[in-house]
Parts: structure tokens; sequence; C-alpha cells
């Protein structure tokens, strides 16, 4: 078999740093992290010197759409894999692909090409389950996504989204009418309800959480827009509240960048 060393590195861990550590690997699968021990690489190994840098876990990308020209959304096999491959060129090395407001056929289409992609080797990143990101946002805060295509949760629309293959998180905004059923549904699967794109004040937000009924999958809040401020500050305190477990702020974004 196949056996690699990478030595001399400073080795980023979940117990800290380990000064001149090492990392064995037997046909890329990872066999040993820790303290250098020249009794633990093989004969024959092949040997990389990291030259005293860091070596770092692989990145986990849970909001990502689009890399080196190529869109998740086009969901084609091509065009997943050059998203996968240029974000790989930079240390991430899992990914949710996120999917934006668009005709219900299209967000459709993305998680069947999502599924075909993991079926393969994944030798250039390995694909975890789909970020759904709108259609249910809020009007006027949209962000880059398109109007025509915003609108509120309809049931017979979002189970159809939700049986196409491993969804992680939907981003939707909690205040919008059928919101509700919507979040419990996602709750109950046990799929992240992250409160995003959203007008939500304090109240509306406290709704949302409770709506889901366990603190440990509640709502990451999302706010992308300086005006916005007020409101993530009030979401803010919800979130203090009743312990959610993280928060994302963006800079405004646009189609014309990879992220």
């Amino acid at each position: 078999m196949s056996w690699q060393a990478f030595l001399n590195g400073i080795l980023i861990t979940d117990a800290g740093l380990i000064p001149d550590g090492i990392v064995t690997a037997r046909e890329g699968r990872i066999e040993y992290v820790g303290a250098r021990d020249e009794s633990l690489i093989p004969a024959g190994a092949e040997r990389e010197d990291a030259g005293g840098n860091y070596i770092s876990p692989g990145f986990v990308d849970i909001h990502v759409h689009r890399g080196a020209g190529s869109d998740f959304m086009d969901a084609n096999p091509q065009d997943i894999e050059t998203v996968f491959r240029y974000h790989a060129e930079h240390g991430t090395t899992s990914f949710c692909p996120t999917t934006v407001t668009a005709p219900l056929e299209d967000i459709l289409a993305a998680p069947e090409e999502f599924q075909n992609y993991s079926r393969g080797s994944q030798s250039v990143g390995r694909y975890l389950a789909a970020h759904i990101e709108g259609p249910y946002l809020s009007m006027t805060k949209r962000g880059c996504h398109l109007p025509e295509y915003v609108r509120n949760p309809e049931e017979s629309e979002w189970k159809q989204m939700l049986e196409r293959g491993p969804v992680a998180t939907m981003t939707l905004a909690p205040e919008l009418p059928g919101a509700r059923p919507l979040i419990q549904e996602l709750h109950g699967r046990n799929i992240r309800a992250s409160a995003g794109h959203s007008e939500a004040l304090f109240h509306e937000v406290e709704e949302s959480i409770a709506w889901g009924g366990n603190t440990r999958h509640t709502p990451l809040l999302r706010h992308d827009r300086r005006d916005e401020q007020p409101m993530a500050a009030e979401s803010l305190a919800a979130a203090q509240r009743w312990h959610c477990r993280g928060c994302i702020f963006e800079r405004p974004h646009d189609f014309g960048t990879d992220y």
C-alpha cells in the first residue's frame, strides 16, 4: 500500500498545537496524527517536509455557492466538480453546497446532482448535505437573490425540496406566513432552521425557536446588510437568551464573487 508521511509541521488539533508533529496516511486515508515518532513511519513511505508550517485539518464549508466561474445551481457534474476543486485548492475538503432563490425545478435539480457527485470518488472534496438558501426570504432583505423568485413557504413545494437528498440546513425568514409548519418540519427531520435574509424582530425570533422545541437545533441568525443592525441586535438578544449555537454575519456580496 502507498504511504505518505508529513513531517516537521505544527499540527492544529482539537487538543491544541503539536510542534514537530507528523501525519501519516495510507492510500489517502489518515492513519496517525501526533508527536513525531519515526517508528510510525513505514519504510518506503513518501515523505513531505512541511518546513515548520502549520498542518491543519481540512476546512468544512457549510455555506458555499460557487467558485472558479461555476455555480452549484448549474447542476451538472462538470460545474459541481469545478467548484469543489477550486475550494479544495484552498483547504476546504467537505462541503454543504448551497442553493439560491430560483424556480422550484432548478432548486430540485441541484441536490439530485449533488447526490450523483457523492456516488463517485469524491476525489476533490466530500459532499455532506445540501444547504437550501431561500426562496422563503424577506423581499426587502433578499440581498443578491432574484426578487421574481422570492416567495412565502408552501408545503407542497418545500416537501419536495426536503425529499431530494440529505439537507443540512435551510435558510428562511421566520416571520413569513407559512414559516411555522416548515420550521417544525425541519426540526422534526433534524435539519437546522437558519433564520436569514429576514426582518424578524425579537419576539418573532423567540417564536421561531420555540417552534423547534429543542434549543440544540435553534436557528442560526444571518444578517447581510448594514441597515439590518437594529434587527441584528434584537436577534442576537434572542439568540443569547435561547442559547443558540452561533451566528453568521456576512459582508454584502453579489454573483460576481466566489463564495
